[in-house]
């Protein structure tokens, strides 16, 4: 669990100050629903 949220870093210069993926800049809100997406077909 600490590694996962290593990943992730708040910045208010990026994404609205929305959490991301650090260097990535995919909001953190966005990953469960791919998720889901993946698990459906």
């Amino acid at each position: 669990m600490n590694m996962l949220l290593s990943r992730i870093t708040i910045d208010p210069d990026i994404c609205h100050g929305k959490p991301v993926i650090r260097g990535l800049r995919y909001p953190v809100e966005t990953i469960p629903g791919n998720a889901e997406l993946r698990n459906d077909h």
